[in-house]
């Protein structure tokens, strides 16, 4: 992300000031906005798919751990390997 680099003087305070009313503008004034009025709450709730994908990604993490335990006591109870090999 590009950084500001004059913050301080009034012309970069100015383009920044004009910078944010116009992105805000475009917000209030969008589909984003439509049916909110003054005194609304806005409230998010998260779409289907990322309730999913949090499902999925703690599934598949406990699946990787308890894979792991299982590997780390097959190796246990059957040694490094090395009697097998001599």
């Amino acid at each position: 992300m590009k950084q500001f680099e004059d913050t301080e003087s009034a012309h970069g305070v100015s383009n920044i000031r004009s910078a944010s009313h116009n992105v805000l503008f475009t917000v209030a004034n969008s589909n984003a906005m439509n049916g909110f009025g003054p005194g609304a709450e806005m409230s998010y709730t998260p779409a289907a798919w990322e309730i999913i994908r949090w499902v999925a990604t703690a599934l598949l993490g406990l699946l990787w751990v308890v894979g792991l335990i299982w590997v780390i006591r097959r190796v246990r109870r059957h040694g490094s390997g090395s009697e097998a090999a001599a």
